[in-house]
């Protein structure tokens, strides 16, 4: 009599084919949420930051005093502009960079946020049209984001 115990080698094949195929669409599934959620905490940083530096704009308006320590103007903060890359560069040339600022980690800190800034990451608040730019941005699918505009604009895409 033959003994029919134990498993087969094309049964064996086809789980382990089975098993990898859905590995691959949660791995898949997983990086695109991982993606999803970088996105939305600099988004989430970024509209911090522009709803803080709305009120020191609407306190200025009123005359009222707030510390404008760590704030510098854009174009006097050479060892920030240094290290902007060349694409960033050129969308704030067209923005046109007089009423620009960069807040140094101090001032994050005396508005209330908990967001370090270094020479490589930092953001830029342009005061006249309320928008907020990284350093870094993000990248996706071969092209980098700088503005919290772009950045809105790929949940609608």
């Amino acid at each position: 009599m033959k003994n029919d115990k134990g498993i087969t080698i094309i049964a064996l094949i086809i789980t382990i084919i089975v098993t990898l195929i859905l590995a691959g669409i949660v791995i898949r599934y997983g990086t695109d949420e991982i993606d999803k959620a970088k996105i939305e905490d600099l988004k989430t940083t970024m509209l911090l930051i522009k709803g803080k530096a709305q009120i020191i704009i609407e306190k200025d308006d009123f005359g009222d005093e707030y510390d404008d320590e760590g704030m510098l103007s854009f174009s006097e903060a050479t060892a920030y502009t240094s290290n902007i890359p060349s694409d960033l560069q050129s969308m704030l040339n067209t923005a046109g960079t007089g009423d620009m600022y960069i807040w140094e980690t101090k001032a994050m800190e005396n508005n209330g946020l908990d967001v370090k800034v270094t020479t490589d990451d930092f953001y830029i608040i342009d005061y006249s049209d309320r928008e907020v730019y990284s350093s870094i941005g993000y990248e996706l699918d071969g092209n980098t984001y700088y503005s919290l505009t772009q950045l809105q604009a790929l949940n609608e895409d």
